[in-house]
């Protein structure tokens, strides 16, 4: 991923740093993500795994919900 990054910069400037947002799967998570109080994954600084590939959503509204919850604590916690 690191290196895909820089590769990307390299085409779009600006890619370097700041928020990377992601990806989507087509099923939902056979096990759950461990998360901390602030909804981080557990053992990683800022990585925040949400929705149906998380373990805590099981469809697309409660992914979204997931999301907005997720993202709430972030921009308190700023």
């Amino acid at each position: 991923m690191k290196s895909g990054l820089k590769d990307f910069n390299r085409k779009m400037r600006g890619f370097d740093t700041g928020t990377i947002m992601g990806l989507e799967s087509k099923t939902s998570a056979p096990i759950q993500v461990i998360r901390e109080a602030d909804g981080s994954c557990a053992g990683f600084k800022n990585l925040f795994v949400i929705g149906e590939g998380s373990g805590y959503a099981g469809g697309i509204i409660s992914s979204a919900a997931d999301g907005v919850k997720v993202a709430m604590n972030i921009i308190e916690n700023s």
